[in-house]
């Protein structure tokens, strides 16, 4: 079941080719290659719950992207995900 968190991330950090077909299908994007990147931040104060992202990837043109998967709807999932895109932004 790819929308348990490990499956997840072990088809596709195993078969990358696999990750690339489904985002150009449903990005519509030109993307060659992808690497998988550290997916652990560590809060910004020390009484902070750290970050792990699912995929973070690097594309063959040096673009990053975050690549997550939900199963359920949270009620704070839209601020999750600006909090972790504006944390991916300031590093």
């Amino acid at each position: 079941d790819l929308t348990c968190d490990w499956a997840f991330k072990y088809v596709f950090q195993s078969h990358p080719n696999l990750l690339i077909l489904l985002l150009n299908d449903i990005l519509q994007e030109s993307i060659t290659s992808v690497e998988f990147q550290n997916t652990e931040r560590l809060g910004l104060e020390p009484i902070d719950k750290k970050i792990v992202f699912d995929l973070l990837c690097k594309t063959s043109d040096g673009s990053t992207f975050l690549c997550e998967m939900q199963k359920t709807t949270r009620s704070d999932q839209r601020d999750r995900l600006f909090y972790y895109g504006s944390r991916l932004v300031a590093e």
